[in-house]
């Protein structure tokens, strides 16, 4: 459908412009492709007195560290999972409280490509709070490269954790169906 558009699009411009003198032949073929489906929205807690008690939930899950500090730091940079996931410590600057993620890095609908410069730079300011989960984890993970560094990884190669692991973690608490891992930015 968006095929047909764009050529729809060079059609009426090539008759405005005199390049072409017939009619626009996509026309023709409207409705033909049925509409696409409506995006769905990842399940996600909103009402605050629910996000008090995920909030506490995440605070005593006593799953795996690095699944937790997954979990605390989802609520606080609300980030898509795919990019929060493959977050590495090169990225993180501690002192300076900021996450500079590559725009190749980033789902490509958000960030326009550029040539090298800075706008190819994502700059995530990071709270009081985000830097003490870091800190923590930074003794566990800190040697490596990702900071959600995979358990699973074998044969001495690194691997960020899975993207199912912080959606697993919610179910495990109790959450299934009301919560999501990219539900946090709807939350926000």
């Amino acid at each position: 459908l968006r095929t047909l558009q764009s050529i729809s699009m060079i059609m009426r411009y090539a008759i405005a412009t005199g390049r072409r003198t017939d009619l626009d032949p996509t026309q023709s073929l409207k409705g033909l492709f049925p509409p696409k489906e409506p995006l769905t929205h990842f399940p996600a807690i909103t009402d605050p007195f629910e996000m008090g008690r995920l909030m506490r939930a995440i605070d005593h899950y006593a799953g795996n560290f690095i699944s937790k500090c997954a979990l605390q730091l989802s609520a606080l940079v609300m980030m898509r999972q795919g990019a929060f996931i493959r977050a590495e410590w090169a990225e993180i600057d501690l002192e300076r409280a900021m996450w500079v993620i590559e725009v190749k890095h980033m789902k490509a609908s958000t960030m326009i490509k550029r040539a090298n410069r800075e706008e190819d730079k994502h700059f995530i300011p990071l709270s009081r709070q985000a830097v003490e989960v870091l800190r923590t984890l930074y003794p566990v993970t800190g040697a490596g490269r990702f900071v959600f560094q995979s358990q699973a990884a074998r044969g001495g190669r690194e691997a960020p954790m899975s993207a199912e692991t912080v959606g697993k973690a919610l179910y495990r608490m109790g959450f299934k169906g009301d919560m999501t891992a990219h539900g946090f930015r709807a939350m926000a």
